[in-house]
């Protein structure tokens, strides 16, 4: 998002299709970063890419930059969170990690956004999850090893 080729080649791809695509906004900080140090997120490119109609998404929210600030800022522009419970499962105990993401929820919920949480692979923390909170994981299978895709 920091760099202009960036944005020629999301200007490039068909209007029709650009609603279809979520663009996941990482944790990390780039290394070359042109916004204000104190700003959480870039608010011009989020408000550019917006503007040319793809859905932003934060990506492991609350890790890095994706945080509850910088959602605060621009909760207009972002359709999507995706809290991981990965590092979480390290340390806490599954009824803790349900309290933590659900309190997460309740703080945000006026805003409407679509909530999915990753590492749910264990049926304890999976059965314990509102359905309507997209679930990626790999309870279900393992991911499996494919050949490359060519063109």
């Amino acid at each position: 998002m920091f760099y202009e080729e960036t944005f020629t080649l999301f200007e490039q791809i068909d209007p029709a299709l650009r609603s279809r695509l979520k663009l996941e906004l990482t944790e990390r900080l780039p290394l070359n970063r042109t916004n204000a140090y104190d700003e959480f997120l870039p608010k011009v490119q989020l408000e550019r890419l917006s503007a040319l109609g793809y859905q932003l998404v934060l990506d492991d929210f609350l890790a890095g930059v994706n945080s509850l600030a910088g959602l605060f800022e621009v909760p207009h522009l972002i359709s999507r969170i995706k809290i991981s419970v990965l590092h979480l499962k390290r340390f806490l105990p599954i009824d803790t990690i349900i309290d933590i993401i659900n309190l997460i929820v309740t703080a945000i919920d006026d805003m409407a956004l679509e909530v999915v949480i990753e590492g749910v692979e264990d049926s304890d923390l999976i059965k314990d999850l509102p359905t309507s909170w997209r679930q990626q994981s790999f309870y279900y299978s393992s991911p499996v090893n494919v050949e490359p895709i060519t063109f």
